[in-house]
């Protein structure tokens, strides 16, 4: 499902209307139908509930005038307040607001709108601001902000709530709490990524007549995940596989006390699909973890001249200590070409040697947190998660990486293709391993064929769903990270079977 920015919309808008001669006027029709569409589904007949829109002046408030002349017509007592005064209004806002009015709907101006009127509405219509918006609500605006919010009245957004940054999810200042929100066309990443998408509730994307042309290019560089495209993407398997023909991964990790990270990594690979995987160890540190399936070699056994493996894991468990390094530097200088992951303390070690970013030789995967993207970009975890989409693509592009920049609504990026944000999971997941198993199954998919950008994107997607499906079933809070490795197979066989 593409994903757009708002100036991006806005060209979808214009395209149409000038290649498409759709005119604006229609678009604004087809909008306030939507909205009617949703409101009558939650809502039921309207005759006689009370029904508050506060309207902006520009587009957005259009919208919410062409909403109010549909609901007119159902017997509803609707009321449009206007958050600027009447003399403000331009262009199509101007122009249905002056249809409104001679289809008897009663408009106020924000200073004359009694604590009456807001205490018997059954629903608030919010259409104050639209996706060109900038900048921290003012005036009016906040303060119809701040008294929606205060009333706790189901409220349905147009297009997106307003206060929220609809191209990163920001709030410079406050937002409406909507229980629902229908956006136009595509979905915007501020809809999708926190903290906006806390204020979104369920998110309804109507396209509105815009071309599916339009919406479909492939300019627009940006998507989230459907389950019919992890569904596509799930590695098949033919009658006569085996497991050498399942993929062979190679995990460098774990260390003295942190065998667990290796060992659920290991699963994860083997849970998704992976006919063998093969786990280097120090011959000083006993595997007591190992799984029965797990091949487990001391790392001076391995063979890197004559390199058998499909791909390749650094970093569970692997430690910061100075043995560590060395394990991690004597890998790296190899400059295998062969696909790889980068996981948890291998991305340390990395941030403290810029030398080793130039013996990466293969299509790399980096799985960081905000924590350890910090450590590589220099950037404040506060300003990671400000610009969570730009600094991970920007990263990509200067590493030539995939970036799976993890947390609520994991991102990944690409060096020179789309960028993803991923919708899955939940907040159950916080737990100690579940970044080792995402990277298990991520190397797992890379092995069984995936290309990198596949690998990470399914994995990232199937992690989360995993969790998803088990909090369904258990109290989220309770989900530790072995409980995927048991759920994953299951969660699996219902994306394919959708």
């Amino acid at each position: 499902m593409r994903v757009v920015l708002a100036e991006q919309m806005k060209e979808i808008d214009y395209l149409t209307q000038t290649e498409y001669g759709l005119a604006g006027s229609v678009l604004m029709e087809h909008a306030a139908l939507a909205i009617l569409e949703e409101v009558k589904k939650d809502f039921g007949p309207l005759v006689n509930k009370n029904i508050i829109i506060c309207c902006g002046k520009g587009n957005n408030g259009g919208d919410g005038l062409a909403l109010a002349r549909l609901m007119q017509n159902t017997k509803a007592n609707i009321t449009v307040v206007l958050l600027f005064k009447k003399s403000e209004y331009r262009d199509l806002a101007e122009l249905n607001l002056k249809v409104a009015a001679k289809y008897g709907v009663k408009t106020l101006e924000w200073e004359l709108v009694t604590d009456e009127l807001w205490n018997r509405a059954d629903l608030i219509i919010d259409a104050i601001l639209g996706t060109g918006t900038m900048g921290a609500p003012r005036k009016n605006v906040l303060a119809a902000i701040l008294q929606i919010n205060k009333l706790k009245k189901s409220v349905i957004a147009v297009d997106l709530p307003s206060g929220i940054d609809v191209n990163t999810g920001l709030v410079p200042n406050t937002a409406i709490f909507a229980y629902k929100t229908v956006t136009f066309g595509l979905p915007k990443p501020g809809l999708l990524c926190f903290p906006g998408a806390e204020y979104v509730g369920n998110l309804v994307v109507n396209t509105i007549n815009f071309p599916q042309e339009l919406l479909a290019a492939t300019k627009w560089q940006m998507e989230s995940l459907t389950i019919e495209e992890a569904k596509s993407l799930l590695p098949s398997k033919k009658a006569t596989v085996h497991k050498g023909s399942n993929g062979h991964v190679l995990m460098i990790g774990g260390s003295a006390g942190m065998m667990g990270a290796i060992t659920l990594a290991a699963g994860a690979a083997l849970r998704s699909g992976c006919g063998l995987v093969t786990v280097g160890t120090q011959p000083e540190v006993i595997f007591w973890e190992k799984p029965l399936e797990v091949i487990a070699l001391e790392e001076e056994l391995l063979d890197y001249d004559n390199f058998r493996y499909n791909t390749l894991l650094l970093g569970p468990g692997l430690g910061t200590t100075e043995s560590s390094r060395k394990r991690m530097e004597s890998i790296l200088n190899k400059e295998l070409n062969v696909p790889m992951v980068i996981d948890a303390d291998a991305l340390n070690i990395l941030a403290e040697n810029e030398l080793l970013w130039s013996k990466i030789k293969g299509p790399v995967i980096i799985t960081p947190h905000p924590g350890e993207f910090s450590r590589l970009t220099g950037l404040t975890t506060k300003e990671i998660q400000e610009k969570r989409i730009a600094v991970a693509e920007d990263f990509a592009q200067k590493r030539k990486v995939i970036v799976v920049l993890k947390g609520a609504r994991t991102i990944i990026a690409h060096p020179w293709q789309r960028t993803y944000i991923n919708l899955t999971g939940n907040s159950g997941m916080a737990t100690a391993g579940m970044g080792d198993i995402l990277a298990g199954m991520i190397t797992s998919f890379l092995a069984q064929g995936l290309s990198a950008i596949e690998a990470a994107v399914l994995g990232v997607y199937l992690h989360g769903f995993t969790g998803d499906q088990l909090a369904k079933k258990m109290n989220k809070n309770g989900i530790i990270a072995s409980d995927l490795l048991k759920e994953l197979p299951r969660a699996m066989q219902k994306v394919a079977d959708i």
